[in-house]
């Protein structure tokens, strides 16, 4: 039996996939009428990650990408469940990971490539399980991983605890910035106050002086400089300074600021020029330390808590991280950005259609959400029994990949035209069995995403004519248009 499914492209022009503000992209209501239905993907020209997290580490090594750790529960309801300890390595050309050595569950740790290692540095470790109290805290451990040998060995371990930090290589030394420690729950933060460099031959820590207090920040290296940008202070104000370290002069400096809030970026970089980018999705870079941040690409999936590796001099990955404030899935989708064509670009992907409906389905995009209602059943062209129609109906997370149910269509029909207005959605006409005959009809029904309903819909006004199969069959198909 051939397989159901749905052909999905998101392509990438001026925005992404959808509109990206503050608001929820799944609301409330939505979510808890939601159950969770089977997804395959049997077709991406993409790389999906394994277990979409934030707050996760990745480095770039002879060519391979390394992510590490993470969290994928709910954000700020911290859980043993909800972290990974995975190591994971990307291959880019051919888009395929694979499962390495993993360690005790770890979030929010850098991640950084030295010599012919990867090192993991810190990150926070929940002991509490889901709906327990917060039992939280922040790590003074690092490892090394050499893909060689095939397994983590530990190496010198901080000399205090810090989680939501950054982290970056230059030369044979590593650099720690930023970060907070925590001791039972996020309400015991204390934020760090000192820039650590780890040297790797002598295998020994010296501190600098930093000046400014913040966690989920980013940092590269441009120009043999530490370059620090972003994140969120102790009073919880977000933060677009860039500030930059001279490990000759052990002197700090300012730089031109970010140009977006810059909670939760991330950077990369080639050792000449920074690549960064925040939840507005637009993709900066920063050349000379003095210079100003120009534009060169834009996510169409834009995200944040997530991580950026640079993997050739023209080629960027953005991997993981969320699309807001929202408890919704992560992104599994991992973009592959060149900068020299930053767009048209386009992310396509042939999914499992867990429905009924075999062709002939209604469907609408809101925000990064694709909804299908509705159909026919069966794969034949004139097969009109009433029990051929079906109201259901399911929302596919594009970031996510996975599918969950949704309010089914009031009437079983086929063939509806849709168009979407802010949060509502119109569905017109369609073809359906009305207990005696099948024909076509000129009712209308709104769906209030928020609300996750349907309700009709007496404003459309549309003379819509009702047209009944004789010998042989017409398809009416109408345009609607928002009457005000």
């Amino acid at each position: 039996m051939p397989h159901r499914k749905i052909t999905w492209m998101c392509a990438l022009l001026a925005a992404g996939c959808g509109a990206h503000t503050a608001a929820p992209r799944s609301p409330a209501a939505l979510e808890a009428a939601s159950t969770a239905l089977p997804t395959r993907v049997l077709e991406s020209n993409t790389a999906l990650m394994p277990r979409a997290v934030t707050s996760f580490g990745a480095a770039a090594l002879d060519g391979a990408v390394y992510a590490f750790g993470g969290y994928s529960g709910v954000p700020h309801a911290y859980n043993r469940e909800g972290q990974s300890g995975a190591l994971v390595r990307l291959d880019p050309d051919t888009r395929t990971f694979t499962e390495l050595a993993s360690s005790e569950p770890v979030q929010g740790a850098a991640l950084v490539s030295s010599g012919n290692a990867i090192v993991r540095i810190g990150g926070m470790r929940a002991k509490n399980a889901v709906g327990e109290p917060d039992d939280i805290s922040s790590l003074d451990e690092v490892a090394a991983y050499v893909p060689a040998v095939g397994r983590w060995s530990e190496l010198p371990g901080l000399p205090t605890p810090r989680s939501s930090h950054a982290a970056a290589t230059i030369g044979s030394t590593i650099y720690v910035v930023g970060g907070w420690q925590l001791r039972g729950s996020a309400k015991t933060g204390t934020f760090a106050n000192e820039l650590l460099a780890f040297d790797v031959g002598s295998k020994t820590y010296r501190n600098f002086p930093q000046p400014f207090a913040r966690r989920a920040l980013a940092a590269a290296a441009v120009d043999e400089k530490l370059v620090v940008l972003g994140g969120i202070s102790p009073d919880g104000a977000f933060s677009r300074e860039v500030h930059v370290f001279d490990p000759v002069t052990a002197a700090w400096s300012r730089a031109a600021d970010f140009p977006a809030d810059a909670f939760g970026a991330a950077a990369t970089s080639d050792g000449d020029t920074l690549i960064a980018s925040a939840l507005d999705g637009t993709l900066y870079a920063l050349s000379e330390v003095n210079g100003a941040w120009r534009t060169v690409g834009r996510l169409a999936l834009p995200r944040f808590f997530h991580q950026l590796v640079q993997v050739s001099a023209t080629r960027v990955l953005a991997l993981g991280g969320i699309s807001g404030m929202h408890t919704g899935p992560r992104i599994r989708e991992v973009e592959s950005i060149d900068l020299t064509r930053p767009s048209p670009r386009a992310l396509s992907f042939t999914i499992s259609n867990p429905l009924s409906a075999r062709n002939r389905q209604g469907a609408f995009v809101h925000g990064d959400s694709l909804y299908v209602f509705g159909g026919n059943r069966s794969l034949e062209q004139h097969d009109f029994q009433p029990e051929h129609f079906t109201r259901e109906a399911a929302r596919l997370d594009i970031a996510s990949m996975s599918w969950s149910t949704v309010a089914p269509y009031p009437a079983a029909r086929q063939t509806v035209q849709t168009l979407l207005e802010d949060d509502r959605a119109l569905a017109l006409g369609g073809f359906g069995h009305d207990g005696q005959q099948a024909r076509a009809h000129a009712d209308a029904f709104t769906y209030d995403v928020r609300a996750n309903a349907w309700s009709p819909d007496a404003s459309v006004l549309l003379p819509l004519p009702v047209v009944s199969p004789t010998s042989t069959f017409l398809a009416v198909k109408a345009q609607a248009i928002p009457i005000r």
